[in-house]
């Protein structure tokens, strides 16, 4: 194998007593990286950069998404339209991230069928891409900047709505899909359980079916998002094993790592050294591989962090604990 890319994506942000452990591994990696820092970009916006994908203004993660379905009108204007709870905190309406909902499935097929209907005579296709990821086609495309849901997570809503002539009317239709998920019995069990509804959608990611260069032979990716991408730039794309990565394929590969949603914060740094970083560490030691990514989500940004065979071997770098790498980390972005 040539070279190694990890997303871990938001790994890297531990809970409890975790961020006092050590992780040696990991420690003497990041200590001998090089960092390349992309401020106020999500993990859609990354992928797409590196695969050569434009930004028109958006990233087109709805036509990247909806590709696959090979639908008639795959060539429209298509946007994600990904259910969120808005939490009230003192005067403020806030968005919450995905996981704070984790719809079943068939929650997300109900709630995504009475929008369909309801919006059936706006002429809006909607398609259920996954659950929790919706999308709409538009006949003509509008005149809409949006905000990366990853992105806004955690901030008040007004600061981050859709901008751009059309605009208003969009606002409307978000107006009338959060009334009917108010009322939807999906939403009222949920609640009565407890459970966090999903009372609004995020309208990000429009655009138009883009090119795609190819950029790693290998990708072993869950994400519907990740898995498009890879199928429409060529690459063999597989689901990511749970127990690390054969080092001895060819060319460039693309891993995913997720945390499962048992795991705490400990538990996934262990889990990530141990299947993945270590083996691949050793690799570079041995020359099987001649560089290794790590690509987290910190403060807003997203930040590769490489290191290759001539990195390996500087053995007079002074390894640093992890929560001041972090926060160095934090700091630059």
């Amino acid at each position: 194998m040539r070279t190694l890319t990890i997303l871990a994506g938001n790994a890297f942000v531990p809970c409890g007593s975790a961020k006092d452990r050590h992780h040696p591994v990991i420690e003497s990696f990041l200590s001998r990286s090089t960092e390349l820092i992309h401020r106020h970009t999500s993990t859609a916006g990354w992928i797409c950069a590196a695969h050569n994908v434009k930004r028109r203004p958006d990233w087109p993660a709805g036509a990247i998404l909806t590709h696959a379905h090979e639908i008639k009108g795959a060539d429209q204007y298509w946007i994600c339209a990904d259910p969120v709870h808005l939490a009230v905190e003192r005067d403020e309406l806030v968005v919450q991230p995905y996981s704070n909902v984790q719809l079943t499935s068939s929650e997300s097929q109900s709630l995504f069928a009475a929008l369909e209907a309801h919006f059936a005579v706006e002429d809006l296709r909607f398609v259920h891409v996954d659950t929790g990821r919706w999308c709409i086609a538009i006949p003509q495309p509008p005149h809409l900047v949006t905000s990366d849901l990853e992105l806004v997570e955690g901030r008040n809503v007004n600061d981050v709505l859709p901008s751009g002539q059309d605009s208003a009317t969009w606002q409307r239709y978000v107006t009338e899909a959060q009334m009917i998920l108010h009322d939807h019995p999906a939403n009222t069990r949920r609640e009565a359980r407890g459970e966090t509804v999903a009372n609004s959608v995020w309208l990000w990611g429009g655009g138009v079916v883009p090119q795609v260069d190819r950029k790693f032979e290998n990708m072993l990716v869950s994400d519907a998002l990740l898995r498009e991408i890879g199928i429409m730039s060529s690459a063999h794309v597989s689901t990511t094993p749970s127990t690390g990565v054969n080092l001895d394929a060819t060319g460039d590969c693309f891993v995913e790592f997720a945390a499962q949603p048992a795991d705490e914060g400990d538990d996934v740094l262990g889990r990530l050294e141990s299947h993945w970083i270590a083996p691949a560490w050793q690799a570079l030691r041995s020359g099987r591989l001649e560089a290794m990514t790590l690509v987290l989500r910190l403060a807003g940004a997203m930040i590769e962090l490489r290191c290759d065979r001539r990195g390996r071997r500087r053995f007079w770098s002074r390894k640093r604990p992890l929560s001041k790498i972090l926060a160095t980390l934090r700091d630059a972005a």
